[in-house]
């Protein structure tokens, strides 16, 4: 291992081997990223992968198309295959909503993404097996899809080793020293690093990194469970990922015939977990609420097969909106975390960005301040409607 670097970067998921990969293609010559267990280990592997822009934040949406031309174009863009999948995205709207989605499509549509809202009979042609009886309106991202959180994770990685960064697995970060008024080292089970700069990439173990520089993070670890069922030989319609807010839950194909389903934040993530030992398979009673709205949304998934469930872990902040941004109180330490479940899909952009922070101070593409780590000191919290 190293002894000294410009910057280390402490977690290896998708966000912080994006972030090694863009500082080493800014020229950033020694480059350490940390990572405690395996590259993608965490709530990245077990992550659903969705590629999506809707949002009402127009900053998370600028992201969120910025990185999906990144995963459009991965292999020429990065290097390697990431797995996207070009499915489609529907978000299924209930009435009393029609008038803040109409908004939220104009906003995405300003801002270059290929967006439009349908009728219920122009949904029901794009999908004729979906019972639509408790929707009002759907809005519709044809280019959105999923992708393989593990292969984008360890392509990023691959590239930013071949620019000469460093990226240490089994290596566990113990603490981190302050000299002066900012970083000095990283404390790490293997040895330490000497370092101007740290990057904390690290999610649900976010808080505990930050408690080494005496910052508290708001970052609150909670499970969050998952299940996979087998299509049925009828189930025809064309595939295409859901947010069904009527339901409270999401689905998105998983290859030529299986069905995965989740919930969305509000159902099921009071349960707080320990990152380190919890839960990984999914509750019984999980797999009948799935299966029942499943079958609700889908009449024909009622002859469909329980192929599995697993359950992950969410970095969530009181405002399920990403802490990113430099501490004031401590130089040189950089936060990257607190994606509350929805950060795989704005990887690439949010890397690229914070590699452009650190080396220049400021970024000129989207301005992050909104989600700078003192908005909950400071009371000011960020206010994004579920829909």
């Amino acid at each position: 291992m190293i002894r000294t670097a410009d910057v280390v970067v402490i977690g290896g998921g998708c966000m912080g081997a994006s972030t090694a990969y863009h500082l080493a293609r800014r020229g950033v010559k020694d480059v350490a990223l940390l990572e405690k267990g395996y590259l993608a280990s965490g709530p990245t592997g077990k992550s659903s992968g969705i590629i999506r822009q809707h949002y009402p934040i127009k900053e998370l949406v600028i992201t969120s198309l910025k990185s999906l031309r990144v995963f459009e174009r991965f292999d020429e863009m990065v290097g390697g295959d990431a797995g996207f999948v070009k499915t489609g995205f529907l978000v299924l709207v209930p009435e009393g909503h029609q008038e803040a989605v109409e908004g939220y499509v104009a906003m995405q549509k300003g801002l270059g993404v290929n967006v439009k809202l349908l009728s219920l009979d122009e949904l029901k042609e794009l999908q004729p097996q979906t019972n639509l009886e408790d929707v009002a309106v759907a809005s519709y991202h044809p280019d959105s899809g999923y992708a393989s959180t593990v292969a984008t994770t360890n392509l990023f990685a691959a590239r930013a080793r071949e620019m000469g960064a460093h990226v240490y697995e089994g290596i566990e970060v113990k603490d981190i020293k302050l000299g002066g008024d900012g970083v000095e080292r990283v404390v790490t089970d293997k040895g330490e690093i000497s370092t101007p700069v740290v990057v904390n990439a690290a999610g649900a173990w976010g808080h505990k990194i930050g408690g080494m520089v005496g910052v508290e993070l708001p970052v609150k670890p909670t499970r969050h469970q998952l299940c996979i069922f087998k299509r049925p030989y009828d189930f025809w319609q064309p595939q295409i990922t859901y947010a069904d807010f009527p339901l409270k839950c999401y689905f998105r194909p998983e290859g030529s015939d299986l069905f995965l389903a989740g919930a969305l934040n509000e159902v099921f993530n009071h349960d707080k977990a320990d990152p380190d030992k919890y839960d990984e398979e999914a509750d019984p009673e999980t797999l009948s609420w799935f299966l029942s709205r499943i079958c609700q949304r889908f009449p024909a998934m009622k002859r469909a097969s329980y192929r599995g469930g697993y359950s992950g872990i969410y970095d969530t902040t009181p405002d399920e909106q990403p802490i990113i941004g430099p501490v004031d109180e401590v130089r040189g330490f950089y936060c990257l975390l607190g994606w509350s479940g929805h950060g795989f899909k704005h990887c690439p952009a949010m890397g690229e960005l914070m590699a452009e922070l650190i080396t220049e101070g400021e970024t000129t593409e989207v301005n992050l301040s909104i989600f700078r780590p003192s908005r909950f000191a400071e009371k000011k919290l960020l206010k994004a409607t579920a829909i």
